[in-house]
């Protein structure tokens, strides 16, 4: 079953489908207007049916729905009968254009950002390469990585590390 298509992308497929499915139900136009207020209390122009039926006039989101729940139907599985084949790949294209259409933009964003967090990847392996930590060295990293959580900065750890200095240097 092919996808549907969404009355907001054709609108005037809604009034097709319309048509069709009353046609196939041998409905007039007067028969479905009865059939209409019969069963969801909402009575229509017979003027506005054609409007809407011919493309003329857009349905009202209200009418759209009970007209749908006359069909058994949702809005957008009406839009299976409004359209041809052509017409409903035709409204997938746009779709998907509309999805892909900044995807330029997008990627441009992405190799930025990857580029300034390897930077800023780069910048932590050197910081912690200059006070002689190395990849393979876990347990100075557990311990660095203790020392970060409990002091905040590496500021506040190399001042700590002086005051430790200073007081073992005077004992």
């Amino acid at each position: 079953m092919a996808e549907p298509v969404f009355i907001s992308e054709n609108p005037e497929s809604f009034g097709v489908a319309m048509r069709k499915l009353r046609e196939i139900r041998g409905w007039t136009r007067a028969d479905f207007l009865r059939q209409l207020g019969k069963a969801t209390g909402y009575y229509m122009h017979a003027t506005t049916l054609k409007r809407i039926e011919d493309g003329e006039k857009i349905a009202r989101v209200h009418e759209a729905l009970m007209i749908a729940k006359i069909f058994g139907m949702t809005i957008e599985e009406m839009g299976e009968f409004g359209t041809d084949d052509e017409k409903q790949i035709l409204v997938h294209l746009k779709h998907a254009n509309a999805l892909f259409s900044n995807t330029s933009t997008r990627l441009a964003d992405l190799v930025a950002q990857w580029s300034q967090k390897r930077q800023t990847l780069r910048d932590y392996v050197e910081e912690a390469e200059k006070i002689g930590l190395t990849e393979n060295d876990d347990e100075n990293l557990a311990a660095a990585y203790r020392l970060l959580a409990e002091f905040g900065t590496l500021d506040a750890i190399q001042k700590r590390a002086l005051t430790l200095d200073t007081n073992t240097s005077e004992e």
